[in-house]
């Protein structure tokens, strides 16, 4: 009796398993900051089921304060395009750091559709715009190189 009662729960736990969409992660990246600028931690990651979209996680991280993540815009010379996150920012204290965290939701041709010698991302918050490049002047940030890997068009 005992026994079959394991069974049937693997057996739960491995349907279950294979109903979830399989997610790929890329690895996290930055843009490009300065020394002793608040740099955010980006993550790109997509799925079988939103081939056509990427999921950025933002991740801000300050000893001071915590951040509200409200939008985030990415734009070059010519071009700016707006996007709003998909939940409220989360914000939790880890060994004495703030740290804010929100996602959204962007196209997985931005950066193709960007292309320009200068592509930025604003990152719009309670406490002002944080505005840093992902690409300039030749210049890939790792977060540019992350969107640029795993689109092919």
């Amino acid at each position: 009796m005992n026994k079959n009662i394991w069974v049937l729960a693997g057996m739960v736990f491995l349907g279950a398993c294979t109903t979830l969409p399989q997610e790929n992660v890329g690895t996290k990246g930055l843009p490009l900051c300065t020394d002793n600028e608040l740099c955010p931690l980006m993550t790109v990651s997509w799925n079988d089921q939103r081939k056509d979209n990427f999921q950025v996680k933002v991740s801000l991280d300050s000893i001071y304060q915590y951040y509200d993540i409200q939008k985030v815009t990415f734009s070059n010379d010519e071009k700016s395009y707006s996007f709003n996150p998909e939940t409220k920012t989360t914000q939790e204290l880890i060994l004495n750091l703030r740290h804010s965290k929100n996602s959204i939701v962007v196209p997985k041709n931005l950066m193709a559709d960007l292309k320009s010698d200068r592509i930025s991302i604003n990152i719009h918050t309670d406490q002002g715009v944080i505005s840093r490049f992902v690409y300039k002047d030749g210049v890939e940030s790792s977060i540019y190189k992350q969107f640029t890997s795993v689109y092919n068009p």
